[in-house]
Formats: structure tokens, C-alpha cells, sequence
């Protein structure tokens, strides 16, 4: 087994991560069939620039940062969400990350996961619901 990439069309931006934003766009969608994984590249348009909770307005990009974050599963695939996250240069010179949307408290999850690991966690035991979470290499 082998992965396949696959360039995504521009009438699939929003859809499937529901984004709100027209900064950012989904580059690339890549289905790795031996690790059982899909994994979402995400970028942002040129020129597109940030808000920052810390400092009003919007600014433009200094850098990024590739992170990678948990999704929620594709039926039985573990899913992840890749994005050069732009850090932006604030009136008072200071350089700070800006927050995906789609981030969560903790790092490396969306707030979805989050989500349902919180729901799950209410309603079983939280082996039960890491187990249902795992990662897993075959079927």
C-alpha cells in the first residue's frame, strides 16, 4: 500500500472543516492507506492577514510555524490537520503566534477532538475512551 495525494478543488475550502475564515484554504489532502491516516495540508492566502487578541487590528505575516493537529477520525482513519501557523508582528514589535480557529486548549488537537473526548470521558471510563481514540497501524 501506498499514499495518494490528492489536490483538492477550490469548491472544497470550507466544506468538510466548516471554515469560517477566507484567510485560509485546504492545499492538499493526502490518504497514507498502510498508517490508516489522512492528513489535511492547510495554508493561507497570500497576503492575508491576522488578528491577535493582545493587539487590535489586523497584521500582516512575520513567519510560520508547521504544526500538526489531531482531527476527528475519518470512519476507522486517523485524521490530521497540517498548517504553516503565521506569527505576526504586533504594534508593540513583540513577534506572537496567531491561533488557528480550529486549535484547542491543548496542544496538538482541534477543539472537535477535544470535544468528543470530553464527551466520551463523561460517558465511559477514560481507557475505554483512549482505546477508542488510538491510533492504530492495520484494521
Amino acid at each position: 500500500m501506498q499514499s495518494r495525494s490528492v489536490v483538492l478543488q477550490p469548491v472544497l475550502d470550507h466544506n468538510l472543516l466548516q471554515f469560517r475564515d477566507d484567510a485560509l484554504l485546504r492545499r492538499e489532502l493526502n490518504f497514507d492507506e498502510a498508517e490508516w491516516r489522512l492528513t489535511t495540508r492547510l495554508d493561507f492566502r497570500r497576503g492575508a492577514r491576522f488578528a491577535h487578541p493582545d493587539d487590535g487590528g489586523a497584521h500582516s505575516v512575520h513567519d510560520t510555524q508547521i504544526k500538526r493537529y489531531r482531527h476527528l477520525n475519518f470512519f476507522e482513519h486517523e485524521c490530521l490537520l497540517e498548517a504553516p501557523v503565521p506569527r505576526v508582528r504586533l504594534s508593540d514589535d513583540r513577534v506572537a503566534l496567531i491561533r488557528p480557529p480550529w486549535a484547542g486548549k491543548l496542544s496538538g488537537f482541534t477543539l472537535l477532538f477535544e470535544s468528543l473526548i470530553l464527551a466520551m470521558c463523561r460517558e465511559m471510563p477514560f481507557s475505554g475512551a483512549s482505546t477508542s481514540t488510538a491510533r492504530r497501524s492495520n484494521p
